[in-house]
């Protein structure tokens, strides 16, 4: 089923620089985890946030490959992982999904080897793996303005939780304020 549905996103972008290709079908991936992360009894309690977030709902013209969660109280990112795979396997008839945690259990890659059977892959150095990851972070201050926002797949429509524009805003600042610059 992912297969089918990427190579219609394929079909309906036929000039496409392969790149910004590669970004609509990360797009469509990044729909069907949150699909799931917001059809789930607990895992709906997540706060949405980055720059994806920013994407999905506003318009905001890039693309992360991460999907940044806040984490009210403790999440088992294992359990998580699990949880996504098992969906992608039932829900989505999807059997290759391959998952791993980070050492610090606050990070799950999802790695979706489809790009060999989409006919995407030309070359020995092309990689064969379309790839996102799920960030899940401790909510720590207990201060901000969250909503309920629609998003739209092909497949549904579902609501996020994610925080309100001024704290998404004010997440950006703190972000940028608190990174290290290297030379």
């Amino acid at each position: 089923m992912i297969e089918e549905q990427l190579s219609e996103v394929i079909a309906d972008n036929p000039d496409l620089n392969p790149l910004v290709l590669r970004t609509k079908l990360k797009e469509a991936l990044q729909g069907y985890v949150l699909e799931f992360v917001y059809n789930h009894p607990v895992y709906r309690a997540f706060l949405f946030t980055g720059g994806t977030c920013l994407r999905h709902l506003y318009g905001l013209p890039r693309l992360s490959e991460d999907l940044d969660f806040d984490v009210e109280g403790t999440v088992n990112a294992q359990a998580f992982a699990d949880d996504v795979r098992a969906y992608v396997e039932h829900s989505l008839h999807y059997n290759h999904l391959q998952t791993r945690v980070s050492g610090n259990g606050t990070s799950v890659s999802l790695k979706f080897p489809v790009l060999q059977q989409l006919g995407l892959v030309h070359s020995s150095s092309d990689s064969r793996v379309l790839f996102l990851r799920c960030d899940l972070a401790p909510e720590r201050t207990g201060l901000y303005g969250d909503q309920r926002a629609p998003i739209s797949t092909t497949r549904s429509m579902f609501f996020v939780r994610a925080y309100d524009l001024p704290t998404l805003f004010g997440n950006k600042l703190a972000a940028f304020a608190g990174r290290v610059f290297r030379k």
